[in-house]
């Protein structure tokens, strides 16, 4: 013990407390102070003892200190059994402990690039390996062979706050490597990765001491450059190791002239433990954002239970690191809640994607974890949203957190594509600047969308990843030219310089490629690899909650209307044509106009609440009432104005369709169907009148109102491109008169609904606004075309607000509706009218009763019937003897016999026709 070290253990042992000191002496577990004064002769002579081969047993005291030297304690232990005395069995695990140190060591210095600014030297990535010699680097004691090594980062200071959160990337990023200690050591250790490698103590033996004069102390075994390159590098102490700076020596604590002298007379090597000290190059590093080094704090992921977690175990680590920077308004409000945890379902569909959900909602007080049990396992494990849905929220809400998460992702591509100036590394790299702006949506034809208010807007991708190229991502290479530049002229290390240069170089050499057309195209057509989503056409507007506006999504998950705004992952292509007017009220001007105008429209009450809850439907896609609604009516009776205003209210959402999908059969699946497969997405179709000779096909009507798939194929597409698809849109037919249906089948009758448009606008109306009303007769307004651009946000606005209506209640169809519907049946029903006209009761002829022994044959019956309908000028195509034999009996409520009669009725011939036979 030399004299300054006694003499200031004398000094501890008046009560100098753990918080007070500087250094701690092991053997007495004595904590002393070293002054300023007392230090240039404490390190000489505690360099002296260790260049003699003694053990000070000396520790520093670290936990006073803002920012700390990166260190790792790097313990193995094995089963005493396994680690036999055999040097052949020692030196194969002493040599792969060494191995996996090293992989370890390149490890760490990739989580030091990605989460702190890289200085100029790039020395803070300088490593030095310590382990006791080959004779005492492996220790038995009676159940174990325990390792002790060290690694430590000399240059790589960084604050203690930023210590446990770094710590634990590390061992994430070891965990999700998948390269545990079991993949390199010869012999499998006891010992996991929590215990493996942990952050250096607030009380650190200095170099050349120990606890005890038993243990031997650990030395510089390796010294590591920047492992992650395609050459080991190594070097020896001299070259990465001055004494000066230290701060005895920048504080002339010690002057340079005598630590030229100790050199000279015992070597570099005699100054060593002042590389490892805590006064050794003060100078922090920068993170890339703090907030990554002290987020607030997910529950780990439980990685040592999932033994082949592969992606999903990396994609779950990156998941608890987002969920960091979601805003809990996320959690508040129910239908984010629902996305976050579908995202994290999606990633992990057990325990580990429910933990996570659990802790982000214990964040606020809306929702409980029993909230999440109750929810967690109706989550389907196909859908639409995944891990980007989390990713896009981060970015969202966490801007800048989020690009310095994704930032040396976004380096690491970009300086690819600066040393790799060709099409492929380009495209990543924009992709990488760029991720949630453009879609690939067929990479075969080059169809591109690009995410814009809310939805997915298609384009011309080559022209718009030109314009991007040039206006957005050439930009970042030019910032990044800046910067080298002024790297270059505040630098005097010349091998930092010319690198730098040569950087400067390449920058402008792929600047100068941007500017060619050419090479422009090539970038975009391999941009087709990054950004194609096999799914997206597939994906498109097929969630029928949701109505994209200009300023948000409707959103009626739960029943209820809200607006939100939108995200990628809604894949929305469709969109109303006005903005949601959030700030509409049931006084303000535009919506009164409107109900004053539907009022109008509809003058019956009951048929106007109908006619909203109906029209609000529509915000759910997919015809859920399964209704065929008609609009009818004659004359000027607004009902091209109500379309109109549907159209401006719905914009592509709703769509016009021929009318020939319903008038014609319908088409084998291998038939082009470009009218349908238009229509995907959309919510409402408007099909105009159809010609007087035309009928309506009830099978059609029935397939498409049956929420039911199609088999659909665009003109000029192959059959090998027939898709299923969900019809989403309600046909309305607007018809003056409506076209037969001759089918009597209840299925078509149980979803048709004939709402009649009952007021007409005139030049000749009554001036009295009661008795317009009374009559049913308004003003013409010539200009009511100018007031649709007013009208159609609020009739949009109107509908949000009767959706909970809707769908507490239902339609609840009126009688107005009811009725007209039920006239129209039995004016449409030719059925009826041959009864009427061509059957009669046959009655006994003595005593004017039914005589249910006479009887009629469908021969018979069906001869009547053609003769009958070559006088009647009927539409549509006379019925197959089978389809007379069904309509009749659906009509009459009586089936044939089996010999194909019914009984009790005769064709007329001479006696008065006979109503009662009939049931309506």
């Amino acid at each position: 013990m030399f004299p300054l070290l006694r003499d200031k253990l004398q000094e501890g042992s008046r009560g100098i407390t753990r918080d007070q000191a500087t250094h701690f002496y092991a053997p007495t577990k004595s904590y002393f102070t070293l002054t300023p004064d007392e230090q240039a002769q404490f390190w000489i002579n505690y360099c002296d003892t260790v260049a003699d081969g003694k053990n000070p047993n000396v520790f520093e005291v670290i936990s006073s200190r803002e920012a700390i030297q990166l260190g790792f304690d790097v313990r193995l232990s094995f089963e005493r059994q396994q680690v036999t005395y055999n040097p052949e069995v020692v030196s194969r695990l002493v040599d792969s402990i060494d191995q996996y140190v090293q992989y370890v060591v390149g490890v760490i210095q990739t989580a030091l690039a990605n989460y702190f600014e890289r200085t100029q030297q790039g020395s803070e990535y300088i490593a030095c390996y310590l382990r006791r010699d080959d004779s005492n680097v492996l220790v038995w004691n009676e159940s174990n062979v325990e390792y002790a090594g060290r690694i430590i980062f000399p240059y790589a200071r960084i604050r203690r706050e930023y210590v446990s959160k770094f710590s634990q990337f590390v061992r994430n990023e070891l965990q999700l490597k998948g390269d545990g200690p079991d993949e390199y050591l010869s012999i499998p250790p006891v010992t996991g990765l929590d215990t493996f490698i942990t952050p250096i103590k607030d009380i650190v033996e200095l170099y050349g001491s120990t606890s005890g004069e038993d243990v031997a102390p650990l030395m510089i075994y390796e010294i590591y450059g920047f492992l992650n390159t395609d050459v080991k590098m190594t070097f020896e102490l001299h070259k990465v190791f001055s004494p000066t700076l230290h701060t005895v020596v920048t504080q002339n604590i010690i002057s340079p002239q005598v630590i030229m002298e100790k050199i000279n007379e015992k070597g570099l090597e005699y100054w060593t433990p002042l590389f490892f000290s805590a006064g050794f190059y003060d100078s922090p590093l920068e993170a890339y954002n703090e907030v990554l080094l002290t987020e607030s704090e997910a529950p780990k992921v439980n990685m040592s239970d999932i033994r082949e977690g592969g992606e999903v175990l990396t994609k779950l680590e990156r998941a608890r690191r987002l969920l960091a920077f979601v805003s809990i308004e996320r959690v508040e409000n129910h239908w984010s809640w629902i996305d976050l945890g579908q995202a994290l379902h999606s990633v992990d569909s057990g325990s580990e994607g429910l933990r996570l959900w659990k802790w982000i909602t214990s964040q606020s007080d809306v929702k409980t974890e029993e909230d999440c049990d109750m929810v967690w396992y109706s989550f389907e494990s196909q859908h639409e949203i995944d891990i980007e849905t989390l990713e896009y929220f981060a970015m969202v809400d966490n801007p800048e957190r989020y690009a310095a998460f994704c930032k040396q992702d976004v380096d690491s591509a970009i300086e690819k594509a600066i040393n790799m100036p060709q099409n492929i590394p380009v495209a990543e790299a924009f992709k990488a600047c760029f991720p949630y702006q453009f879609v690939c949506s067929n990479q075969e034809r080059g169809e591109w969308y690009f995410y814009d208010s809310h939805r997915w807007v298609p384009i011309d991708g080559t022209s718009t990843l030109i314009l991007w190229l040039i206006k957005k991502f050439q930009p970042k290479l030019e910032q990044i030219q800046h910067e080298t530049t002024g790297k270059i002229a505040a630098s005097r290390d010349p091998e930092f310089k010319s690198r730098q240069q040569n950087k400067l170089t390449l920058i402008g050499q792929l600047i100068a490629k941007l500017s060619d057309i050419g090479f422009l195209k090539k970038v975009c057509e391999a941009a087709r690899i990054f950004y194609h989503n096999p799914n997206f056409e597939r994906l498109k507007d097929s969630n029928p909650h949701y109505t994209a506006t200009p300023s948000g999504v409707i959103d009626v998950r739960g029943g209820k209307g809200f607006v939100r705004p939108g995200k990628p992952q809604d894949y929305i292509t469709r969109c109303t044509r006005y903005p949601y007017p959030h700030e509409y009220h049931w006084q303000h001007k535009a919506v009164v106009m409107t109900m004053e105008y539907l009022g109008q429209v509809f003058r019956s009450q009951t048929l106007l609440e109908y006619f909203l809850r109906f029209s609000a439907s529509l915000l759910l896609s997919g015809n859920t009432n399964k209704i065929f609604p008609i609009f009818s009516g004659q004359g000027n009776n607004s009902k091209s104005m109500l379309v109109r205003l549907f159209e401006g209210a719905f914009g592509n959402y709703a769509v016009k369709l021929p009318t020939s999908l319903i008038t014609e059969k319908r088409t084998g699946a291998d038939q082009a169907t470009p009218a349908l497969i238009h229509s995907q997405g959309a919510k409402v179709a408007f099909l105009e009148e159809p010609n007087k000779r035309e009928v309506i096909q009830s099978g059609t009507v029935k397939h498409l109102t049956g929420r039911d798939t199609q088999y659909v194929r665009d003109l000029f597409q192959k059959g090998s491109k027939i898709v299923e698809m969900n019809v989403t849109i309600v046909p309305i037919l607007i018809a003056n008169k409506i076209p037969a249906i001759p089918d009597c089948q209840e299925a078509i009758w149980n979803r048709t609904r004939v709402i009649e448009f009952t007021s007409k606008w005139s030049k000749s109306a009554p001036a009295d606004p009661e008795e317009q009303y009374r009559l049913g007769i308004f003003p013409e307004n010539r200009f009511f075309d100018n007031n649709i651009p007013m009208m159609s946000p609020a009739f949009l606005w109107i509908l949000v607000q009767k959706y909970e209506e809707f769908f507490q209640m239902g339609l609840g169809e009126p009688p107005e509706v009811m009725q007209a519907t039920e006239n129209f049946r039995v004016q449409n029903n030719i059925y009826i009218h041959f009864t009427r006209d061509c059957v009669v009761e046959a009655l006994h002829p003595e005593t004017r009763q039914r005589d249910e022994k006479a009887s009629v044959e469908l021969r018979e019956l069906f001869n009547a019937f053609k003769n009958w309908w070559a006088g009647q000028e009927l539409p549509g195509k006379k019925p197959t003897i089978t389809e007379f034999k069904e309509n009749l009996e659906i009509t009459w409520k009586t089936k044939a016999d089996a010999e194909n009669k019914w009984y009790g009725l005769r064709l007329n011939i001479q006696e008065k026709q006979i109503q009662s036979i009939l049931s309506f």
